[in-house]
């Protein structure tokens, strides 16, 4: 009878541990959607994670491991966890046998070295959730001493994710678009590099606008009023600061326009957090929302009218946009990246994020009923390709089509 794979470890960073946490991060919220739909496929799956403590729990059938979280900032940090990653995974490894290794976004070199020398039989595959150079460049950080101390820890970030895809046997990207830099920058040359692009959860994305009107009225937001709603973490390259200081126009001429703003921190750029605050604390029509939960997050996509997605620089595909299309939202972003990949519509230009056109675009939107219907409908009907209920099943078959000859021969 032919093996497939079944048991599958899993290294990730701050897996949930309920419906209740907060989750802005895609690099977060997608490894552990994209596990529970494999656990859901009949898997048995161990997941080691960093987190705000050691701690170990089961959520829906998966097995997690929290090892805490790492020590001092940067590469040095992200050594000191990966390094506890791999001392669970020796331990895991003594009374389990896994037939894959998936790591998120993680470097586990020595992952990599056992591969490399013929000791680590389970076949190892990588997710790249972004590329670190490009990041890199759309920082948008600091002065010169801190943007220097930042590309010297690109650079090692770089080197060391070149080295630790090398030693994979399988890639896996969230969009042909990153392939192509992953190829480029990367040198990963044949290695065989699959598209599994990040979705949504079906059971809590969708259109209710019942919810929504609950949402407003909760925050003070009145039946007649448009809402523009902007969904992600506190990092500059998200270009929050730019959509508040558009919002600013678009009120000359919409004055009942309000915007909601839902950001994630995951600790890193406390200065532009707070700087957000500051400037959301100066204008009564900005709303700005934190530590949303997770089961909450689609009620305030459903209270909506626009969702504006203003990322500067680089992204691969931001997690929002299929989230608000499945709340049946319009989004207004760059045609950029691999988002064209899974957006129709009518783009912005990055250069469009930094003058008048910006606020024009959202001004124009906002006004026009007839077409924000009518991105609204399409949106519903491309996204529910991108469904989680499918993720796993997809995921599965990829694993099956690289590995299930070397099962049926061993």
């Amino acid at each position: 009878m032919s093996k497939t794979v079944r048991s599958i470890l899993v290294f990730t960073q701050m897996f949930p541990k309920s419906g209740n946490d907060a989750v802005i991060s895609g690099m977060i919220k997608n490894p552990f959607y994209q596990t529970i739909s494999l656990s859901k496929m009949g898997c048995d799956i161990d997941v080691v994670s960093t987190g705000d403590s050691r701690d170990s729990y089961e959520l829906d059938g998966v097995r997690v491991y929290s090892i805490g979280d790492g020590v001092l900032k940067g590469m040095v940090k992200s050594f000191s966890y990966e390094l506890k990653m791999f001392i669970k995974y020796l331990s895991l490894s003594r009374n389990n046998s896994y037939d894959v290794i998936h790591v998120h976004h993680l470097n586990i070199p020595w992952l990599g070295l056992l591969k490399k020398m013929g000791l680590l039989k389970s076949h190892l595959v990588y997710t790249a959730h972004g590329t670190s150079t490009p990041e890199l460049k759309a920082a948008r950080q600091g002065g010169w001493l801190f943007y220097f101390l930042l590309k010297v820890n690109g650079k090692l970030q770089h080197s060391m994710d070149k080295w630790c895809w090398k030693q994979a046997e399988l890639l896996l990207s969230p969009s042909a678009f990153q392939i192509k830099e992953m190829q480029e920058l990367y040198a990963v040359g044949n290695k065989p590099v699959e598209v599994v692009y990040n979705g949504y959860d079906e059971n809590l994305y969708f259109k209710h606008k019942e919810s929504g009107q609950k949402i407003k009225n909760r925050l003070g937001i009145g039946e007649t009023e448009k809402v523009v709603i902007f969904v992600g973490r506190a990092a500059r390259k998200k270009g929050i600061d730019l959509l508040i200081k558009a919002m600013d126009e678009v009120r000359d001429t919409l004055s009942d326009t309000k915007l909601i703003i839902v950001m994630g921190f995951i600790g890193r750029q406390k200065d532009f957090r707070k700087q957000i605050y500051n400037m959301a604390s100066e204008r009564e029509y900005v709303i700005l929302c934190e530590n949303v939960p997770e089961s909450d997050l689609a009620s305030y996509y459903n209270a909506a009218d626009l969702c504006v997605v203003p990322s500067l620089g680089y992204e691969s595909i931001p997690t929002v946009i299929y989230e608000a299309m499945a709340c049946g939202l319009p989004v207004l972003t760059q045609g950029a990246w691999g988002i064209p990949e899974v957006l129709n519509g009518d783009f912005l230009k990055e250069s469009e994020l930094k003058n008048k056109a910006f606020p024009k675009r959202i001004i124009q939107l906002l006004s026009d009923e007839e077409l924000l219907n009518r991105y609204a409908t399409e949106n519903l009907k491309n996204v529910a390709q991108f469904s989680w209920r499918n993720g796993g099943s997809k995921l599965l078959a990829i694993f099956n089509k690289h590995f299930k000859n070397e099962f049926d021969n061993e």
